[in-house]
């Protein structure tokens, strides 16, 4: 969800869910960008025959995010560098089980037990969707409370509280 640049990796979720062909299961690429670049992930999703599975529905904003996000379970965003990701944080908010890497900032999805955060390289990756795929959806619906619960603490009204007490404790 978001800008489709190669930075993101979608072309790697392409090859790992094409590794790991989950029966059941709907892999949606929402998002736009170059046309040349989107372009070469539907040549890609062909080429590893996994278009019966695999939905590219591009830019969704507003009551359509809000639609796309309720009705999925899981969140993926494995790019290579981000300064904070707020697809993430909006997927949680959602109470969406998050799976990122560790070139983004959010390693505290694992400690929250809401998501994964692994190295960003296809195996790594390919290992961590096969687990979230095969955990049963009662635990991934635990797993988005959790996620829900850890996207709160970035909240405007919880940002703006904590940097008011910085300010007191600066002028005391």
């Amino acid at each position: 969800m978001g800008r489709l640049h190669p930075v993101k990796q979608v072309d790697m979720l392409l090859r790992a869910w094409a590794l790991l062909k989950p029966a059941g299961w709907r892999f949606m690429i929402a998002g736009c960008g170059d046309p040349t670049y989107e372009q070469h992930l539907h040549d890609l999703a062909q080429q590893l025959s996994v278009t019966d599975s695999v939905q590219f529905v591009g830019l969704v904003q507003g009551s359509d995010k809000a639609n796309l996000l309720a009705s999925s379970q899981l969140f993926l965003q494995p790019s290579l560098q981000e300064n904070f990701g707020l697809a993430v944080a909006e997927a949680m908010a959602h109470g969406l089980p998050v799976l990122t890497t560790q070139a983004m900032p959010w390693e505290e999805v694992v400690a929250a037990r809401c998501g994964w955060s692994v190295p960003a390289h296809l195996h790594a990756i390919q290992a961590a969707l096969a687990e979230a795929l095969a955990l049963p959806s009662e635990e991934l619906l635990a797993m988005g409370t959790r996620a829900r619960e850890l996207a709160a603490s970035y909240s405007w009204k919880k940002s703006t509280q904590q940097l008011i007490d910085i300010y007191h404790h600066v002028l005391n």
